[in-house]
């Protein structure tokens, strides 16, 4: 409608953006958004990030810091991708186990997700420095991480 129209008009070109955020929901992702119950998956259709992060890397010239988010990190423990079901204990403990993942440490658990970008996508990014990988923005009982690693990360980079 008119207000899309709006919006694409008000957004400078790719290809004068020196930094992005490259947001993945994992319940969209097309390597494991099967795993997951339908309705966690709202009707959308899957994609998959690694071809985005490809279309991306096409769309922008020059070098630009890239930081990867993964965010929804609270409903990972509810998919049946059998890497995940090993990672993420069942019940409360997912949060503390996620929570307590240094950056390094989420690594191994993003390539469960079947993301390669972090490797094979390199050379056409910068990934940025302390990157949270995994975002989760709190709920009832449960502080958010992630998040705020990520705004400090842009803030430096600022």
């Amino acid at each position: 409608g008119r207000l899309d129209d709006a919006v694409y008009e008000a957004v400078p070109p790719l290809t004068d953006f020196d930094a992005v955020v490259l947001v993945i929901d994992p319940t969209q992702h097309k390597p494991i958004a099967d795993t997951f119950p339908d309705t966690l998956r709202d009707g959308h259709e899957s994609a998959d990030a690694n071809d985005d992060v490809l279309q991306l890397s096409e769309a922008i010239e020059g070098r630009c810091t890239v930081w990867a988010v993964v965010t929804k990190a609270d409903l990972l423990r509810l998919s049946v991708h059998p890497p995940l079901v090993d990672l993420l204990p069942v019940g409360p403990a997912w949060y503390r186990r996620l929570r307590d993942m240094n950056v390094i440490e989420r690594g191994p658990l993003v390539q469960e997700l079947d993301l390669g970008l972090l490797v094979e996508h390199q050379p056409a990014f910068e990934w940025g420095r302390s990157s949270p990988l995994l975002a989760f923005a709190g709920g009832a009982r449960d502080d958010p991480f992630g998040a705020r690693d990520l705004l400090g990360a842009l803030l430096d980079t600022l």
